[in-house]
């Protein structure tokens, strides 16, 4: 049964890390400051520096996530833990393969509910569910929101002082001419041709100085900064939890518990986060990148600082209610494929649940 749970909580980090690894780049994606290609590596980086500081500076959430206090010790077996992580894993694999980003927490969460209250039944501390569990993720995503929409608003206020304003975009197509014999011999000349372009091709970028500063270069520097702190956040915040479900019955070392979820997050952030990027970075709203900034910086510092505090805050949530906080400040929002979102962060917890209870029961 040890094996069983080991091989299902790397399952789970792997299938943690298509869906979450990338929502600290999304903002860098959908302002098109980085490419998709660009964006995984800092990610990736980024992530595992987290998981690697997780076992220092997060270790409050590595007993939330071990079960133990939401349900009694004595229900808390090997057998119980890999139906929890079989759960997660199969929840958070169907949002992932269709593109939703989904909450990894919320998919434990429902997971040891639903597992708990089918073997400790009224033992079951619904208290710790609601105050440790459930308030953090419902604070999270209306937090990051509002942060986003001031540091937006006081990006504009800024550019409006230092009369800073976006680029004019010209695209310039070289293309190779056909070549053409001439005097025996076959030559052939470049030209640059304008061209009409799609805007997904040009990157915006921006006019003016402050402080001495080139304002485009500082933009870009700060915005590549965020993503890779949202990435570290996301390490940090949710290595413990996948360690708590191992290292609780000392199925594993903390320490080869670290290096293997690690591993496994990062992964799958290299080879299964495509569908969740698209979604984040281009259809929830368009922004520039002094916007993705207020969103990167938004998420960075709500992880941060729930993370040593033991908070279960969801990357996925912090993060999108970032990208919403830009979208509404542009009045830009997609609402139909936001509520679609929406949607899915709350079915998780269910669908999460019914798992977790039907496995625990054909687990031995």
């Amino acid at each position: 049964m040890n094996d069983l749970l080991l091989l299902s909580v790397l399952a789970l980090a792997f299938v943690n890390g298509a869906n979450d690894n990338m929502k600290g780049v999304a903002t860098l994606i959908g302002s098109r400051s980085l490419s998709y290609q660009s964006g995984v590596l800092l990610a990736t980086l980024s992530t595992v520096l987290g998981c690697l500081a997780s076992g220092i500076l997060a270790t409050s959430l590595l007993h939330a996530f071990s079960g133990k206090g939401l349900v009694p010790s004595d229900f808390v077996t090997t057998s119980f833990l890999a139906a929890v992580a079989i759960a997660a894993t199969i929840t958070l694999a169907a949002a992932t393969v269709i593109g939703m980003p989904v909450s990894t927490t919320h998919a434990i969460v429902g997971s040891l509910v639903g597992a708990g209250w089918l073997t400790a039944g009224s033992s079951l501390n619904l208290t710790a569910l609601g105050w440790v569990f459930l308030f953090p993720l419902l604070l999270g995503p209306v937090a990051a929101l509002v942060m986003a929409w001031g540091l937006s608003s006081w990006g504009r206020r800024l550019s409006v002082r230092y009369q800073i304003k976006m680029s004019d975009c010209l695209c310039l197509n070289r293309q190779q001419l056909t070549p053409a014999p001439e005097s025996g011999a076959t030559t052939a000349e470049r030209h640059s041709r304008v061209s009409v372009v799609h805007r997904d091709s040009c990157a915006p970028g921006y006019e003016g100085y402050v402080w001495g500063i080139e304002v485009e270069k500082c933009i870009k520097s700060a915005h590549c900064v965020a993503g890779g702190l949202v990435g570290f956040a996301h390490g940090l915040n949710d290595t413990p939890k996948l360690l708590g479900l191992v290292v609780g019955v000392s199925a594993l070392s903390p320490t080869a518990g670290v290096f293997g979820v690690t591993t496994a997050m990062a992964l799958g952030g290299l080879f299964g986060a495509r569908k969740v990027a698209e979604t984040l970075s281009k259809k929830l709203t368009d922004m520039t990148p002094g916007q993705g900034v207020a969103g990167g910086f938004s998420t960075a510092l709500l992880m941060l600082v729930a993370s040593p505090l033991g908070l279960p805050m969801s990357t996925t949530h912090v993060s999108t209610g970032s990208i919403v906080g830009i979208g509404m400040f542009r009045q830009s929002v997609r609402w139909p494929k936001t509520f679609a979102v929406l949607g899915a962060w709350i079915v998780t917890l269910p669908l999460a649940a019914g798992l977790g209870a039907l496995l625990v029961k054909l687990l031995p």
